[in-house]
């Protein structure tokens, strides 16, 4: 029977493009599953006059109760490498979804390198794991700052911190405890979780805020910035990196894991190293 030339070129078509199909499945997915995965550090550097030695600042922030290989060592070690003075976590460790177990093991983990500062988000709330959580809290060496101040001595001079927990206390007692805050004659960092509250810590003439929940915009757009942040909406102004105005300084993490969007576009999950500079 003669071969049908025909028949035998459109199979081969057909194997061609399957096998391109195929490939460029493969891309998309390692390419989403390294956006998605693949822990970046971000350096900054803040020089104040109110600081003699140089002092280092992890930020971490929605963890969303994401682990980075077994039991996070990858983050663990990506930390550890940094050599902070303090490591700060601005909010949603967990949600409804996650494991409670996991994210204060990653916590406990952490406090192994340096001291652990920690503020809720809201998904804390919304998981209904709140109490559960700061009684986990409770047994390890993390410090839960309910709109509460911790002072550092770091050479001779001091570093405050002021942790809000919008939820714990009315609008109005947390804003005369930072007035309180405020007063203060040192270096002065708030941990809130939601960066639109940046002007009203300006106010305040806080030195440092240290901010998570915009995600990076979650999807981080060539040209555009980040596309949307819950609080901010679309385009947001505050969705990563460094912000200044008159004598304040926030940074905004991109944040760790995610929640309701599962999918991170150029935006990957990020360690922020922060040092203040002696000037």
């Amino acid at each position: 029977m003669p071969l049908n030339l025909s028949d035998s070129s459109k199979k081969l078509r057909y194997r061609k493009r399957a096998g391109i199909l195929f490939l460029l499945t493969v891309l998309i997915v390692l390419f989403f599953y390294y956006q998605n995965n693949a822990l970046q550090i971000t350096r900054i550097d803040i020089a104040s006059s109110k600081v003699n030695n140089d002092f280092s600042i992890v930020h971490l922030s929605d963890l969303h109760g994401k682990t980075f290989g077994k039991a996070s060592h990858s983050l663990i070690t990506k930390v550890e490498s940094l050599n902070p003075d303090i490591i700060v976590f601005t909010g949603d460790l967990v949600d409804k979804n996650s494991s409670i177990d996991k994210s204060v093991e990653t916590l406990e983990r952490l406090t192994s390198i340096g001291p652990v500062y920690y503020v809720p988000g809201n998904h804390e709330y919304r998981s209904n794991k709140l109490s559960n959580l700061y009684s986990r809290l409770e047994q390890t060496s993390v410090i839960v700052l309910e709109n509460q101040s911790h002072e550092i001595e770091h050479g001779n001079r001091t570093i405050s911190i002021f942790g809000i927990d919008y939820l714990a206390d009315s609008s109005k007692e947390i804003n005369s405890r930072l007035a309180e805050f405020a007063e203060q004659d040192m270096y002065k960092i708030v941990l809130d979780h939601y960066p639109e509250n940046f002007s009203n810590h300006i106010s305040y003439d806080i030195d440092l805020v240290l901010s998570g929940h915009a995600h990076g915009g979650q999807f981080i757009l060539p040209f555009l910035g980040g596309l949307y942040s819950p609080g901010q909406g679309f385009f947001p102004k505050y969705y990563r990196g460094i912000y200044t105005e008159d004598n304040t300084s926030m940074v905004v993490s991109r944040g760790l894991g995610n929640s309701v969007i599962p999918i991170r576009l150029f935006n990957r999950p990020e360690i922020v190293h922060i040092r203040l500079l002696s000037q």
